[in-house]
């Protein structure tokens, strides 16, 4: 593997994961994203992290000698792991600056790049019309329907992943085609089932034990499903379920900025769904809401509340854990 530094900046963050790579343990540690709860500190076993880099090379029928880019933090696992694949395909690994738009000044003909979706979003803004035949792989946070058929549009060979710290990076990806219907199908050595709805993952090669997830998916066959929310951001507005990422996903037609879908009391549906929001220029009205179809009636937000800031995790997803401390459960407005 070759390194080129576009950032030089990156180059003790980048000696520090080669360093704990090549010692004597056969484990590196790594931290959960805490998107969830407390942030967890776990081991990671190389070899399985190899085996992990070996079927996103067969997926992407990545070669030798090709340039992949490295645009996320070393401390998380999607940037652990490019740096992982690069090494086991024996291809160029370019160091690129940890901002919105990394791509901005690259010249080079990039093969293999993971962005977050708002580094996606900030290079389709600026209008460049290079690395549009890359392979990307986007993950880490939701992508908005808005951004998706951007990205169908311009770029063919676009992926969303789905994964996790625990199951080294993505068990399962789809092809960003402009349709949230499109499903996720698993990678080599990888199937699904469901336990009350939950996603469970059963990869032997990656993990010693079933992982259950708190996903709430749609189960299409062993190695195919759609995503709909997490079970434990349900929403119970009058025994219906809303899912907010779901919900969020769809709003993205409608509003832009940082805003995000929470619950808040209902006296007679016990909860309601709730918009909490930055800017109030965006606040939509709720008749264009009806109008626009993409809702039931359930899923239209009835209240309202405007802050400062949305709280995300370190790779971008919002920290609805945290924004709890900063919702005022005695501030909601109407949406009118």
């Amino acid at each position: 593997m070759e390194i080129f530094y576009h950032e030089i900046r990156r180059k003790p963050e980048v000696d520090a994961f080669l360093h704990e790579w090549n010692n004597a343990e056969d484990f590196i540690v790594c931290h959960t994203s805490g998107s969830t709860g407390t942030p967890k500190t776990i081991r990671l076993d190389k070899s399985k992290m190899r085996k992990s880099a070996q079927k996103t090379i067969a997926f992407f029928s990545l070669k030798s000698g090709q340039n992949a880019a490295l645009a996320l933090s070393c401390d998380t696992i999607a940037g652990k792991m490019m740096i992982v694949r690069a090494m086991e395909c024996k291809m160029k690994l370019h160091i690129l600056p940890l901002c919105q738009n990394p791509l901005e000044d690259v010249v080079e003909n990039i093969d293999f790049i993971s962005l977050v979706p708002a580094q996606a979003a900030s290079h389709l803004a600026s209008g460049s019309t290079l690395h549009t035949d890359c392979t990307f792989l986007i993950g880490g946070a939701p992508i908005s329907l808005d951004l998706e058929e951007k990205i169908a549009l311009l770029w063919k060979n676009a992926y969303q992943s789905y994964g996790m710290t625990e199951t080294y990076s993505h068990v399962a990806i789809r092809h960003i085609n402009g349709s949230s219907n499109n499903p996720y199908h698993a990678i080599p050595g990888v199937t699904f089932s469901t336990k009350e709805g939950n996603l469970a993952i059963h990869a032997p090669q990656l993990l010693n034990t079933t992982l259950v997830t708190t996903d709430i998916v749609e189960l299409l066959d062993v190695s195919t499903f759609r995503f709909i929310g997490r079970s434990d951001f349900a929403i119970n507005s009058g025994g219906i379920k809303v899912h907010p990422e779901n919900l969020e996903q769809r709003l993205g037609k409608l509003i832009s900025g940082d805003y995000m879908i929470t619950s808040a009391e209902h006296a007679l549906f016990g909860e309601t769904t709730a918009l909490v929001i930055t800017d109030k220029s965006q606040l939509p009205k709720r008749k264009d809401l009806i109008d626009s179809e993409l809702f039931n009636h359930y899923e239209i937000p009835r209240v309202y509340q405007a802050v400062d800031f949305i709280a995300q995790t370190e790779n971008g997803k919002i920290d609805r854990v945290k924004m709890q401390e900063t919702i005022d459960a005695n501030a909601w407005n109407t949406l009118l």
